[in-house]
């Protein structure tokens, strides 16, 4: 296999994972330790990648803060990939709480259409007007400072209230995940306060992550990856978090 080849499947799989080892390319690929390192070099000068300590890391991008209608357009399949994985953690009789996310109005519609036994709290609109098209279930809505960006309410009020609540589970949002240090990220200070009283307030907080979000970042640190019970992913399980990942 020709180096340029080698370094096309290299970005794939960075892509993919977000992150490779030396040691276990130069398995793959039956090549040295050596010839790895200088693909990585090579790769790096393209600003593809970021060299650590034995291996590499996709670049990352600061994510840009989206209206509704324009994250409701992307990546609509994955969105319901992960709505699938999370009802599954759903059993009737459940306290449950959907934050500003655009893959919980899958959720929402899931919760609708199966006429799950349970009570939801939610604090986005358009996750609200899903579950409202169903009267059988007990629906909370969390009011405070509306952030139209968002769709939905942040803010002091919007704590207050939360941290009134224990829920059983919280499907929480993010604008990207750094997998180095376990960071997880939300654009605004308001938005990240309250989803931080949203895992305070639950038994089991998951986070509705899509796989793309490994490679970026939002503007605030709103939590660490190990707060949360699982993240439910669209993509592979990235090395080193099986156990924290559906």
């Amino acid at each position: 296999m020709l180096a340029e080849e080698r370094r096309r499947l290299i970005s794939e799989q960075l892509a993919r994972e977000g992150t490779v080892l030396v040691k276990d390319l130069s398995a793959k690929y039956s090549v040295t330790d050596d010839s790895i390192r200088k693909d990585l070099d090579a790769l790096q000068k393209k600003g593809i990648l970021r060299k650590t300590y034995g291996g590499a890391v996709k670049t990352r991008e600061i994510a840009h803060e989206l209206l509704i209608s324009q994250r409701l357009a992307i990546n609509p399949e994955g969105k319901r990939v992960m709505a699938q994985k999370a009802i599954k953690l759903i059993s009737d009789g459940d306290f449950i709480f959907l934050d500003n996310s655009t893959s919980n109005i899958e959720l929402a519609k899931m919760i609708t259409e199966l006429d799950l036994k349970v009570v939801v709290a939610t604090n986005m609109i358009a996750a609200m007007l899903e579950l409202a098209k169903n009267g059988s279930f007990k629906l909370l809505f969390i009011g405070g400072e509306l952030s139209r960006t968002l769709d939905g309410f942040v803010g002091t009020a919007t704590c207050q209230e939360l941290s009134l609540y224990r829920f059983d589970s919280a499907f929480l949002g993010a604008a990207g995940v750094d997998l180095e240090d376990g960071s997880v990220f939300t654009f605004m200070p308001d938005d990240g306060a309250t989803k931080r009283t949203a895992i305070n307030s639950a038994i089991k907080p998951y986070l509705m992550l899509e796989s793309r979000k490994l490679s970026a970042d939002g503007n605030y640190r709103y939590a660490k990856l190990d707060e949360f019970t699982a993240a439910i992913s669209d993509g592979p399980k990235p090395k080193g978090m099986e156990g924290q990942w559906i």
